[in-house]
């Protein structure tokens, strides 16, 4: 009751003034909200730009990275010369290079982002043992293709000293049946 008498005290002029100002008012409440809404949307597209991208890009070159790695190691493994073996290790060395140099950077990238970091450190740790295996597979390999070549180039003088001591048999042969 006090409100409606209150409210009828009020000319036309004081109410329009009133609503005006009441209206002024939501619609500057309404705008900040919408400014910080605009910040917030900002914000997280910045970190999209500096983060999620580059972490996407650095990430598929690392994924192919490591494929041309695996590919490596395979060919390795069924090489059966020495000099494409060292080929095969030079290539091999030239790519896990490339992947010290994306990693680095990833690391530079994911620099405020601890999940990212500590995941960047396990797969560092998990490349570490794996780059261990394939030094070993190469330097195994190389010994097996030169211990192979050793006992073909064995098992030669060895044919030839067996055609040379049959045909001395048979000689021996002929001179006693003679």
């Amino acid at each position: 009751l006090f409100l409606t008498e209150s409210c009828m005290k009020f000319t036309v002029a004081n109410r329009i003034t009133g609503g005006f100002t009441l209206i002024t008012l939501l619609l500057l409440f309404l705008s900040a909200s919408a400014i910080s809404s605009f910040n917030q949307i900002q914000s997280a597209t910045n970190r999209v730009s500096d983060v999620a991208v580059p972490t996407l890009e650095l990430s598929g070159q690392i994924k192919g990275n490591i494929s041309a790695v695996g590919s490596r190691a395979l060919l390795a493994y069924f090489e059966t010369g020495t000099q494409e073996l060292n080929k095969l290790l030079s290539q091999y060395r030239l790519e896990d290079e490339e992947y010290k140099q994306l990693t680095k950077q990833l690391a530079q990238v994911t620099l405020n982002d601890p999940k990212l970091k500590a995941t960047l450190s396990d797969i560092n740790g998990e490349h570490q043992a794996v780059s261990g295996a394939i030094e070993q597979l190469f330097k195994s390999r190389n010994q097996s293709i030169s211990k192979q070549q050793q006992i073909a180039q064995q098992t030669e003088k060895n044919l030839a000293l067996i055609d040379d001591t049959i045909d001395a048999i048979l000689r021996l042969w002929d001179i006693d049946n003679a």
